[in-house]
C-alpha cells in the first residue's frame, strides 16, 4: 500500500503571521495583499480555506478574556 504525501499549503509557511492578523480582525483581502508582498499569490478564497484547515490553531490562539 502507497503511503499518500498531504500537500503542504504554500500559506503554512505563513501561518503565525496569518493568525497574528486575523486576531487583529484584518481582512482575507488584506491578508491576500500582505501575501503579495511577500511574493505569495493567492485569492481571498484561498486564505478562507486555509483559515478553515487552521481553525482549531486559531481559537487556540485567542486571547482569553
Amino acid at each position: 500500500m502507497k503511503t499518500v504525501k498531504k500537500r503542504v499549503s504554500k500559506l503554512e509557511q505563513f501561518k503565525k503571521d496569518i493568525i497574528k492578523l486575523k486576531q487583529e480582525k484584518v481582512s482575507n483581502i488584506d491578508i491576500v495583499r500582505f501575501l503579495e508582498l511577500n511574493g505569495v499569490r493567492t485569492s481571498p478564497a484561498n486564505v478562507c480555506k486555509y483559515l478553515k484547515t487552521i481553525q482549531s490553531d486559531l481559537e487556540q490562539a485567542k486571547p482569553k478574556k
